[in-house]
C-alpha cells in the first residue's frame, strides 16, 4: 500500500502535467532482510525509495525499495505500473482549473477516521464478513478510509485485502502447514471497486516449500474488480534460513 501511494506521487512529481493515472498492475517481493521472515515491527524505522522507469504518453512505471534504516538492506522491492491518459479536460482539471478540481476532490472523499484511532491493527481497518469455513471467501464493505481521492478503492486496499484472506486460506491449511510469510504478490487492477466487493481464494500450486494462491476482488454485480498472485512460504523454509 505504502509503495502504491509514494510511487504515485514520484510519478506525479515527475510529470509535468501531474497526471494522477490509474494503476494497472503493482507487483512486490521481498528483499533479504524480509526474507529472513522477522518483518517490520512497531518502532523500527524503514526509507521507501522510489524511481522513475518510464513516463510516456499513456504509461508511467515506478521502481520502489523499502530499507531497514539501521542495517541498511533492502527488506523488500515493487513496480508499479500506472495507465496516465493526457487529454484537453484533463489538462484544464489539473492546470488552470486546479483549484475546482481540489474541491472536488475533498468533496469525493469524506474521510472519518475518528473510529480508527491513531493506531489500529488491519484487521480493524479490514473486517471481512461472510468467511467460508475454509477461509476461501469472504466479503468487504468499503468504506472511505479504503478508497483513493476519487472515490474508488485504493489499490493498495485492495492488495492489503487479498494478501488478508490469502494468508487466513493458507494458515487454515488449504496448502500451508504452519504460519506462511507472503514471499511476493501481483495485482492486476481491471475495473474501479466500490461498495461491498467479495473476494475468493483458489490454490495455484504448493509444494513443502512454499505454496501460491490466486485471489480474486468481484463487485457485488459480479465484475472483475482486480485479481492477484500471491506465493507464500511455508514455515518450514522460514525455519530452515532462521538456522543458516
Amino acid at each position: 500500500s505504502l509503495f502504491d501511494e509514494i510511487s504515485t506521487w514520484n510519478l506525479l512529481c515527475e510529470d509535468k502535467w501531474r497526471r494522477p493515472g490509474v494503476s494497472t498492475h503493482l507487483q512486490a517481493e521481498l528483499g533479504p532482510a524480509g526474507l529472513k521472515g522477522n518483518g517490520v515491527k512497531p518502532g523500527d524505522v524503514i526509507d521507501i525509495r522510489t524511481r522513475v522507469i518510464k513516463l510516456g504518453k499513456v504509461l508511467g512505471v515506478a521502481h520502489a525499495e523499502a530499507i531497514d534504516v539501521d542495517s541498511g538492506e533492502v527488506i523488500c522491492i515493487a513496480r508499479h505500473t500506472k495507465y496516465m491518459p493526457t487529454s484537453l479536460l484533463l489538462k484544464m482539471l489539473l492546470g488552470p482549473l486546479m483549484p475546482l478540481t481540489k474541491i472536488m476532490a475533498s468533496l469525493a472523499t469524506k474521510e472519518n477516521t475518528a473510529e480508527i484511532g491513531k493506531e489500529a491493527w488491519l484487521d480493524k481497518l479490514f473486517q471481512f464478513q461472510d468467511i467460508a469455513a475454509n477461509k476461501q471467501c469472504g466479503r468487504i464493505n468499503v468504506v472511505d478510509y479504503h478508497n483513493n481521492p476519487m472515490g474508488v478503492c485504493h489499490g493498495g486496499s485492495q492488495a492489503l485485502m487479498m494478501e488478508m484472506l490469502g494468508h487466513k486460506a493458507a494458515t487454515d491449511g488449504l496448502v500451508a502447514t504452519s504460519a506462511p510469510l507472503l514471499r511476493s504478490i501481483s495485482v492486476t487492477y481491471l475495473s474501479p471497486g466500490r461498495g461491498a466487493l467479495d473476494l475468493g481464494v483458489v490454490p495455484v500450486v504448493s509444494d513443502k516449500y512454499s505454496t501460491s494462491l490466486c485471489v480474486k476482488i468481484q463487485s457485488e454485480r459480479g465484475s472483475l474488480v482486480s485479481e492477484g498472485i500471491l506465493t507464500f512460504i511455508t514455515g518450514s523454509i522460514i525455519e530452515s534460513k532462521a538456522r543458516l
